[in-house]
């Protein structure tokens, strides 16, 4: 039989996490590789990060069931689905986890591809780096300018120094504010010292997102004070 969307809830231990909540896992494109639904008992093979993410959660005793639309059709739906997603999470999580097609106020946090994150009481997105990416090359292009292509790397005519002496140039009026006490405008010019670093990365086919986290935990690594510099 499925199991319910209003079993007990399990306590989160990992030390600074909410207490007495769980995390929603969408199945498909997330947790599961998805090229376009077949059959509501047909689940592609693991995304490998994310199972290690889920994994690792449960280990640390927090509540994580499966979120998906698979099987909220009709019980024809969910008696063919509930049954394979149940047997695919105890072959590559190693244990069945809850599936519910339902949110409650116990739910702080939702993983899922199609999700948009919006700030606390603002109503405006949270953008990751690869978002903001395309929206910067977004309006180079509707403004007329050229944006920058994996083949520019091996260009002759200096197109990735010509943007990186741009991003230096960007740096350097913002240096001019901070000497004449200008922060709000200071804020404009880091702003665009990271919208023309964008801009380079993604037109030479650089994932940022992963860039950035990858090296964080290289620097998460390091020893204290790595290198022995003064600052």
């Amino acid at each position: 039989m499925p199991q319910s969307d209003h079993e007990p809830m399990s306590p989160i231990n990992e030390p600074g996490q909410k207490q007495n909540g769980w995390i929603g896992v969408d199945l498909d494109a997330t947790l599961a590789e998805y090229r376009g639904f077949t059959a509501p008992d047909d689940i592609g093979k693991p995304i490998a990060v994310m199972v290690a993410r889920v994994r690792a959660w449960r280990e640390s005793g927090i509540d994580v069931r499966i979120f998906t639309a698979r099987g909220s059709v009709d019980q024809a739906d969910q008696d063919l689905a509930y049954p394979a997603i149940q047997r695919w999470c105890q072959e590559h999580l190693g244990e069945v986890l809850p599936i519910t097609t339902r949110k409650d106020i116990h739910m702080w946090q939702l993983w899922d591809d199609r999700c948009v994150q919006v700030r606390v009481n603002k109503g405006t997105p949270v953008c990751d780096l690869t978002d903001l990416s395309q929206a910067v090359r977004a309006i180079n292009v509707a403004n007329g300018w050229a944006v920058m292509m994996p083949d520019d790397w091996h260009n002759c005519d200096y197109r990735v120094p010509a943007l990186l002496a741009l991003i230096h140039s960007e740096v350097s009026e913002a240096l001019e504010d901070f000497r004449n006490n200008r922060k709000e405008h200071f804020g404009e010019e880091i702003a665009d010292v990271i919208i023309r670093c964008l801009d380079l990365t993604a037109g030479l086919g650089i994932d940022i997102d992963k860039a950035v986290l990858d090296k964080l935990e290289k620097n998460r690594n390091r020893s204290h004070r790595h290198g022995g510099k003064r600052v």
